[in-house]
């Protein structure tokens, strides 16, 4: 999924996910199962919750919050 300007919120339920924004916050749910997920912001948030399997995250100019296995409060 791409976005140049816009926020980007995505239920992750296994498999292979690529989130790719340049002005933007990126917020995704995990469902506890195992998968493939990798994000890239130039400037926003990324935030990943109930994540499993393997997370790739880059970010310029934005925070990067991660909770794996859990919601994130």
């Amino acid at each position: 999924m791409n976005s140049v300007s816009g926020n980007v919120g995505l239920d992750v339920a296994g498999g292979s996910t690529e989130v790719k924004t340049v002005s933007g916050d990126v917020h995704l749910r995990g469902s506890g199962k195992a998968g493939r997920v990798r994000v890239s912001s130039v400037s926003g948030n990324v935030r990943y919750e109930r994540g499993a399997g393997s997370f790739e995250a880059n970010t310029v100019s934005g925070d990067l919050v991660v909770g794996l296995g859990a919601t994130i409060d």
